[in-house]
Parts: structure tokens; sequence; C-alpha cells
């Protein structure tokens, strides 16, 4: 009784230390688009179990360790679950970074999402809003380019321009500087030069304001100016 007592508990353990073990990986994605990128997920996954042998039994698995190496390796991937599926396998669930801007950098195109973070495999449609980086700050993958600061105030000033039915062709990060953004619209070659440390809606209205006074007066400058509040310069 004693040995099958044993045998029974050591068969107990062996089974579930299999259903904890990773080494069938079978990778789970939201579409059909994603899914075609599987086997690249894969790779990436077993190449971190190759540095971190251990965690191939999930109890050991360090989940904050593994989303910075996807975020390393594939930036895309916003969030990666990993879940027991059989024996020796598990089913991993991945999430994807959705852009609100595509942003240029010198020769390179990469999607950013709304936490900042820039990646060049995009999985849904394309965004909108076009960024252009002229600051001359190194960009890579993976990487946050900009703050929640600066991407609060561009969903706000590309909404209000929208309510005035003005849509955002372009966005531009002129050099030399981190503060200011410089916006173009569809139909219009003027720049409308802005500062993202005043509000966006306001130096909107002002920009709508100025552009409705030129024209009326039938000028068309190369840019505006609303960065200092009630006052708007162009030339």
């Amino acid at each position: 009784m004693r040995k099958m007592f044993a045998t029974a508990v050591s068969l107990l353990v062996v089974i579930f230390l299999l259903f904890q073990l990773t080494i069938n990986i079978s990778i789970q994605t939201p579409d059909a688009k994603s899914s075609s990128s599987t086997n690249k997920y894969v790779g990436v996954l077993n190449e971190y179990y190759s540095a971190h042998p251990a965690e191939r039994f999930r109890f050991f698995l360090n989940n904050n360790d593994l989303k910075q190496f996807f975020l390393q390796k594939s930036p895309e991937v916003k969030n990666i679950r990993v879940e027991g599926d059989f024996l020796a396998r598990s089913a991993v669930k991945l999430t994807f970074r959705q852009p609100v801007a595509q942003w240029s950098s010198g020769d390179k195109i990469y999607f950013v999402d709304d936490s900042g973070v820039t990646f060049e495999q995009n999985y849904f449609a394309a965004p909108t809003v076009a960024v252009r980086d002229e600051s001359g700050l190194p960009t890579r993958g993976g990487q946050e380019v900009i703050n929640r600061q600066f991407l609060s105030f561009l969903g706000q000033a590309v909404s209000e321009f929208s309510q005035h039915k003005m849509n955002v062709s372009e966005v531009i990060l002129p050099a030399n500087t981190v503060r200011q953004v410089w916006f173009k619209v569809e139909g219009r070659e003027t720049q409308i030069h802005m500062t993202v440390d005043r509000s966006a809606q306001a130096q909107v209205k002002q920009a709508i304001a100025t552009l409705s006074y030129l024209d009326n007066n039938g000028a068309k400058p190369g840019y505006i100016d609303v960065r200092v509040d009630q006052r708007s310069f162009y030339k």
C-alpha cells in the first residue's frame, strides 16, 4: 500500500509538472491577419525560454520580464498571457498595440500607440494622423518616443479640428524642440504652430479664427503661430 501510495503521488506530481511545463506552444491571436505571424512569436518565446529554462514551468514564469523581452523583440505585442493547454503544451494569448499615429523618423516608418511606444508591425487599420519627426532624436522600435501629455494634446487637437470640419493630415515635430508641434490640415498648405504647454482647444479655436480672418483678406501665409494666448502671428 505504501508503494502504491508513493507511486500514485509520484505520478500525480509528474502529471502536474507536465501540465505546468511549456515545450510545445500554441499561439492565439485576435484575427487572421495576426495569426499569419505565429511562427515569429513562437521563435521569440523559445528565445526567451532558452535564456530562462526554468521558466518553462509556468509557476516560475516572470511575466514582467517576458513582456519586456517582447517589447525589445516584437514591440507590436501589447500583452502576453501564457496558459495551460495540455501535457507539456501552453496556449499563449497575444494582444497587439493599436496605433493612434504613424511616426516617420529618418528613413523609418513606425506606428505609435496610446502609450507612446513605437512599433513597425501593425495589424490594425492605418491611423489617419501622420507624425513627421524632424526633432533629430534617435528612434527605434519599442522605444517610448512621446509621453502621455503629448499624446493627450495631439488627440485633443485632432478632435477639436474635426469638430470644425477640418481633418489633420500631418503633424510635424520641428528640430531642436520637444515642446512645440506643427499641424497641417487637409486642403491647406499653411502650417499651424502650437505648443503643448497651452490648452489644445484654445489654440485650435485661435487658429480657426486666424485662418478665417486671413481667408477673408485673401492671404495665404506659410504658417500661423498661435502659441501666445490671444495673439496670432503669421508669415
